[in-house]
């Protein structure tokens, strides 16, 4: 049975794949969501960060977890936008720059289909990659690697392009680096209870309102102020480990419904990437050409509900072939 602080984890995570999802809907908060959300997910994939493994079992793991479904997914989004694009008669990517878009640049800013919001994957998998040898044969100590992540995010941000997804990586650097050492502290942390949350909201405050709110896009290497985006970001994590896990606190987290619903979604994240793109031009369609109304929320409620129905269909058939990889 997991222990608190995994269906934590599994919660926030759960949170963070809802916010990718409306952050891809055209919504009044979309700019506050893009403050913060794919940070968010960046520093939860380092918080479980192990250095005990080998580097190649590490690797093996990562390509596994991460780059095989890339490698499925991203071509299956460019063969359904080319089928859309055929039947709505509108003009087609040509072969050579769909191929490089995923198999060479693997971001966002190349993939010209469903796929471009896996872009993620890749820099996640060497984002991953740089800290754990970091953490494994670099003993430094854990503000010397957070300060050296960001400075090597901010460089590749402004002056770095690298094929495969790599600069990306690097610019999702420091928060990975920052979960990873989050970890190592987080019982320290979480025991300041309501306290620690009052102080980190008080800085939250202060921060916006010397620095107001950094719209980050890490997928067009968009960081904002180096000297707000990164302490902004920290502090809003920090704050939703300290409010989520005083509700575990306080309320059994396997009989709290919602918080039930939020575990299930951080579960399963990737198969949440993987559809929402699609379940949201579903939505969308149904919203604005048949419901006759383009509420955002109609939208997110119809996308999510749809993405849920899978989940459930996941748990009862978990081996299925079909969600090998999600």
């Amino acid at each position: 049975m997991p222990n608190v602080f995994s269906v934590t984890v599994d919660q926030i995570k759960g949170l963070a794949i809802l916010l990718v999802v409306l952050g891809h809907i055209n919504s009044p908060i979309g700019d506050l969501i893009f403050t913060f959300h794919v940070p968010l997910f960046f520093f939860l994939a380092g918080v479980f960060i192990k250095s005990s493994y080998s580097g190649t079992a590490y690797l093996s793991k990562g390509m596994h977890r991460l780059l095989i479904p890339f490698l499925i997914f991203a071509p299956l989004g460019l063969l359904i936008t080319s089928i859309k694009n055929v039947i709505l008669h509108r003009p087609l990517e040509s072969v050579e720059q769909g191929l490089s878009g995923f198999l060479y640049w693997m971001d966002a800013s190349h993939m010209h289909h469903y796929g471009f919001v896996l872009w993620f994957l890749p820099a996640l998998f060497w984002g991953r990659a740089f800290v754990f040898f970091a953490a494994k044969y670099l003993k430094l100590h854990p503000a010397v690697l957070v300060v050296v992540s960001a400075a090597l995010a901010w460089l590749t941000a402004h002056y770095v392009t690298l094929p495969f997804g790599l600069d990306k990586g690097l610019v999702a650097l420091p928060w990975i680096m920052m979960g990873y050492v989050f970890y190592q502290y987080h019982e320290r942390w979480l025991s300041t209870g309501w306290f620690g949350i009052v102080i980190i909201s008080c800085l939250l405050v202060l921060i916006v309102y010397f620095g107001g709110l950094q719209r980050l896009d890490l997928a067009t290497k968009d960081i904002g102020n180096l000297f707000f985006s990164f302490p902004y970001t920290l502090l809003v994590i920090l704050l939703l480990f300290g409010l989520f896990s005083q509700c575990n606190f306080h309320f059994k987290p396997n009989v709290n419904r919602a918080m039930n619903v939020l575990t299930q979604f951080g579960r399963n994240s990737m198969l949440v990437m993987v559809l929402h793109v699609y379940t949201n031009n579903a939505a969308d369609i149904v919203v604005n050409h048949y419901l006759g109304f383009g509420y955002w929320f109609v939208t997110f409620i119809l996308s999510v509900f749809t993405v849920f129905i899978v989940i459930k269909i996941k748990q009862h058939y978990p081996e299925s072939i079909f969600f090998k990889y999600l």
